[in-house]
């Protein structure tokens, strides 16, 4: 899972990495990793893919902000909860 600008968060114990991209596109993952089994698993995708998005937890959900689908872009006119 090496890719650049994911969106990371914590919610229950577990940390969640989200979107992302690389040159051949940005990436919709939602992967979830278990640090007291050290497992990663594969969550539902975001609906749509991108990179650069902002995250937090509010009770227990994640939510994401903004991001770009567009691959080595830096500014986005997309938000999105």
């Amino acid at each position: 899972m090496i890719m650049n600008k994911k969106g990371l968060e914590s919610v229950d114990g577990s940390i969640y990495v989200l979107g992302g991209e690389r040159r051949r596109g940005t990436f919709d993952n939602n992967e979830r990793f278990n640090p007291i089994t050290n497992t990663w698993t594969i969550e539902a995708a975001m609906p749509t893919a991108r990179h650069g998005l902002g995250v937090a937890s509010i009770d227990g959900k994640i939510c994401l902000i903004g991001g770009e689908p567009n691959p080595g872009s830096t500014v986005s006119w997309k938000n999105g909860i």
